[in-house]
């Protein structure tokens, strides 16, 4: 959250928000979850979700794919979502 809070324009911003999201995708390709959370955790922030402008800039896929990180570690159920992926491993 520090790294994007302090760049100077949303621009840059963007940029970064983007980048964590794609280090998100390769923490959860190589089956790296705690890692996956701690990356969604921190763009999920409430300094970091509040920038409208950054967030609006980051492309609809990157988009599509953190709705579909937040759905799986989320803890609604249990975790149920993330132990069903666990399972199926």
């Amino acid at each position: 959250a520090s790294e994007i809070v302090t760049m100077p324009n949303h621009k840059h911003r963007t940029a970064v928000i983007a980048r964590f999201i794609e280090i998100a995708l390769a923490l959860q390709e190589l089956g790296n979850f705690n890692g996956l959370m701690e990356v969604i955790s921190g763009l999920n922030l409430h300094v970091v979700q509040r920038l409208k402008l950054s967030w609006k800039a980051v492309s609809t896929k990157l988009m599509q794919a953190f709705t579909q990180m937040n759905e799986l570690m989320d803890p609604k159920c249990n975790w149920q979502t993330y132990r069903g992926l666990l399972l199926a491993r």
